[in-house]
């Protein structure tokens, strides 16, 4: 968006949002070889499960003022301005359980793992902001 605010002088606006969402499931029937395991004792145990789920968010606001103006053989154009940008993202993984008696609940039912996996969670929230400026001077076409 860009509005002129009076001869000369412009203000440029624009935000943006980028938000992701996303949901993995995992399950290795012990029918093949990445869902066959053993035990702590050394024993076999069939079928691999896990569950993750992630989000995040950001959004940037950028703001520019233009100045551009003529006096007789000078030109002056200035830029000013600012960008801000904020991040968040947070995640959620169950950890992988290994070692189901049947195939039947697949990853619905992951406590009932004989080894149980160990969840972890993170968190990220991150700022950003930043300034910008420009002069630019000119005399009769010829010089910078």
């Amino acid at each position: 968006m860009a509005v002129d605010i009076m001869a000369g002088l412009k203000l440029k606006s624009s935000i943006g949002i980028d938000q992701g969402t996303t949901k993995n499931d995992l399950y290795y029937p012990g029918t093949i070889s990445l869902g066959q395991r053993t035990d702590a004792n050394g024993k076999p145990i069939f079928g691999v499960a896990s569950k993750s789920y992630n989000s995040s968010v950001t959004i940037i606001n950028e703001n520019v003022l233009e100045y551009e103006k003529d006096f007789g053989q000078h030109h002056i154009n200035a830029v000013a301005g600012f960008t801000y940008q904020k991040s968040k993202g947070d995640n959620l993984n169950s950890g992988s359980g290994i070692g189901f008696v049947s195939d039947l609940y697949e990853n619905n039912a992951i406590g009932s793992a004989i080894t149980k996996g160990l969840p972890s969670t993170s968190y990220g929230d991150n700022k950003l902001i930043s300034y910008l400026g420009r002069i630019n001077y000119g005399f009769a076409d010829r010089y910078f």
